[in-house]
């Protein structure tokens, strides 16, 4: 008996079920239970109410005494059929409705074996099974949702999603036709479709897992976490042991940068499952996303280890290969996931990727070109256009390389939904810092222990490269963009006076305290045995340059100039991660903004703080650099050592960058970035007069 063909239900009862007043109708069903124990459709009605109230043990005890009480053939045994479908539970529904040769009339026997056919995998037979019930019953509802089942198993998509449709249609009341239509919306690519059908279920249903699930990958698929995230969060909260939806909530935290809780998640799967492939996957590309290159290898490996068949996974180990300067090491991954699957958006990309580090751009935008990049994710479309932004500069097809580099920041923009950024952070931090006024700097007092030198600029300056290079001195150990002076500013900002406002007030207890938290965080940083000399290098801790007098009054600070338009131009042509910093760096009149307003701070007041400051050009270290590395150390009293001047590359290729310069630092040096902004003059016109207070205090012609 179907649904569809049941005649006795009140209309005031199918009022309360349109209505999905579950409470109402929960009390009209018992009341018509105490009437007439044998009323199916009481059965039946309050059974679906228990199910849409979340209390599954009771609506399963319904199901499971109707079908004992009114048989094989009613609606109650219909309902318990696909509850237990829904939620893949083949061995109890082998024991309850085992499979057995349907008769001319036996309609929920048909239904049954389409759905034992459609399990061993003879998806033919299980079309023809529902087909032959439709001829028999042309609206019944179930027989049309298996019939999409087969059919969408069977790559019929359009066909699946008709019958569907129609069986959402004529019972709308049907959590499992719905998770089914959101399935097919989802494979036909119709991803914002399939939200609506997912949710539908889900409200008939709260605890239908596989809707959970495909509600949180749908969203994420979508790159918005933030909305998948309190999709999957529930379920998990009841069920903590459940991996899939660790994974599906591990993913939800990473792609809005929360990578610690992203990486808790996949090693609370992992923990569970150690076998379990996709957990290892997104590890790895999370431990890659933060530089770990050791733990990403070892999980990306564990990862197509487990998943050898899966394209995904090599593009990830391949990406892996290329963070890590191994460019070889590169080739056996893209290689085995091209034969799996040619035309894989990522692996392509990165073979792109390859061809321009070898020096190949040509091949490179043949390759992108071939690439359809409206078929990609979103965040998959910016590292689109970046990249072939890149490799049309290569190629000097200047307008062409703009476009691309205007698309990609366009992308990123539209990323700032899924990773939030306080874009008015780094404006009201210089306001502040430029109406502030220290007092009394000469009264400022240094300790008794050796104070760490401090190589400051703007982002894109070439600090990288001379941090990667004074590392290479036996006397030297580098920190690179690690937040050590910044764990002392937050703390500055918490107090009552805020920042900078509290570096005036500071007692010596105070200022030991500070000291105290910057130590504790280098030697957290820090890899391996501590030299004599600390350089601690983050471009961007000019704005923090106050905080340092305070603390090491006297230091000895490195304040590396570029030219302001290369400067702006390099952070516009940059794939940046989204923080409040890099959020200027998306539109070219904003990145100038902000690198003039941080140079006017840095040249009127920074500059003016109790330090030891030696700047020197990006462009002399390039084009001199072994005259610029002798002042430079003889000026912070070190000797002088070739390795500074040889080393710096393979240094590179063995220590993991923390910039987005890794690929560069790791080549021999090379002066195509020196005056880059000339070719595109065109393009920086507007900005130029923004950039010139800047250019004229370094002696930069523009």
């Amino acid at each position: 008996m179907s649904e569809s063909t049941a005649s006795t239900r009140p209309e005031a009862i199918e009022r309360l079920r349109q209505a999905q007043d579950w409470p109402a109708l929960i009390a009209a069903c018992q009341q018509q239970l105490e009437k007439e124990p044998d009323s199916v459709w009481a059965w039946e009605d309050l059974a679906r109410a228990r199910f849409a109230e979340g209390r599954e043990p009771l609506a399963h005890e319904l199901l499971t005494s109707g079908l004992q009480r009114f048989g094989r053939e009613s609606a109650l045994a219909g309902r318990l059929r696909e509850w237990l479908v829904a939620d893949a539970m083949f061995p109890m529904l082998s024991r309850l409705l085992p499979e057995q040769a349907p008769g001319p009339e036996a309609i929920e026997d048909a239904i049954l074996a389409a759905i034992y056919a459609q399990r061993r995998g003879d998806l033919a037979r299980a079309a023809a099974l529902c087909q032959q019930v439709l001829q028999r019953q042309p609206e019944h509802a179930d027989a049309l949702n298996h019939l999409g089942r087969a059919l969408n198993n069977l790559g019929r998509r359009d066909e699946a999603l008709a019958c569907l449709r129609r069986s959402t249609e004529l019972q709308p009341l049907n959590p499992e036709s719905w998770h089914n239509l959101g399935h097919v919306l989802r494979a036909l690519g119709r991803l914002v479709e399939a939200l609506p059908a997912y949710r539908q279920a889900l409200q008939l249903r709260p605890a239908y897992r596989s809707a959970v699930l495909n509600l949180g990958k749908t969203l994420l698929a979508l790159d918005r976490p933030s909305e998948a995230l309190p999709a999957l969060q529930p379920w998990l909260d009841a069920h903590p042991r459940d991996v899939e939806a660790l994974v599906e909530t591990g993913m939800s935290w990473q792609l809005q940068g929360r990578s610690d809780e992203g990486e808790a998640c996949y090693r609370r799967a992992l923990a569970i499952d150690p076998q379990h492939a996709p957990a290892w996957l997104y590890l790895g590309t999370l431990l890659n996303e933060r530089k770990d290159g050791e733990g990403a290898g070892a999980a990306l490996k564990q990862a197509v280890r487990l998943l050898p068949d899966d394209a995904e996974a090599w593009a990830q180990l391949a990406i892996w290969h290329e963070a890590e300067n191994d460019l070889d090491g590169m080739a056996e991954p893209l290689r085995r996931g091209l034969l799996i699957n040619p035309r894989h958006p990522l692996l392509l990309m990165e073979a792109a990727r390859r061809e321009r580090r070898i020096g190949h751009p040509e091949a490179a935008v043949d390759k992108l070109r071939a690439l359809s990049p409206q078929g990609l994710r979103a965040r998959q479309q910016q590292a689109y256009w970046f990249e072939l932004a890149r490799n049309l500069d290569r190629c000097d097809r200047i307008d062409e390389a703009w476009g691309a580099f205007v698309e990609g920041n366009r992308h990123a923009k539209l990323a700032l939904a899924m990773r939030p950024a306080n874009v008015a952070a780094m404006p009201d931090l210089l306001e502040r810092l430029r109406a502030w006024r220290p007092q009394a700097t000469e009264r400022w007092q240094a300790d008794e222990q050796p104070a760490p030198i401090f190589l400051l600029g703007f982002p894109r300056s070439g600090l990288t490269l001379l941090n990667t290079m004074l590392g290479c001195h036996s006397d030297i150990s580098s920190l690179e963009e690690r937040p050590t002076i910044e764990a002392c500013v937050r703390a500055l900002a918490e107090s009552p006076a805020g920042y900078p406002q509290a570096l005036d007030a500071l007692a010596p207890v105070d200022l030991a305290d500070l000291r105290g938290t910057y130590r504790q965080q280098v030697r957290h940083f820090l890899v391996g045995e501590p030299r004599p000399v600390l350089v601690d290098m983050f471009p961007l801790r000019t704005l923090y340059v106050a905080t340092i007098a305070r603390l090491f009054p006297g230091a000895k600070v490195v304040f590396m100039q570029r030219h302001p338009a290369d400067v702006v131009l390099s952070n516009f042509m940059q794939e940046y991660s989204i923080n409040d910093a890099t959020v200027h760096c998306f539109d070219i009149q904003d990145a100038a903004r902000f690198y003039a307003d941080t140079l006017a701070y840095w040249n009127d007041d920074g500059r003016q703080l109790p330090l030891s400051i030696h700047e020197l050009r990006y462009e002399d270290l390039i084009a001199e650099p072994e005259q610029t590395l002798r002042r430079l150390l003889q000026s912070l009293e070190l000797p002088w050592q070739d390795a500074v001047l040889e080393g710096h590359v393979e240094r590179a290729r063995d220590v993991r960058s923390h910039t987005s310069s890794y690929h560069q630092i790791a080549e021999p040096l090379y002066d195509r970035s020196v005056d880059r902004w000339r070719r595109y003059r065109r393009h920086l016109e507007p900005v130029l007069e923004l950039l010139a207070p800047a250019a004229e205090r370094f002696g930069y012609p523009l």
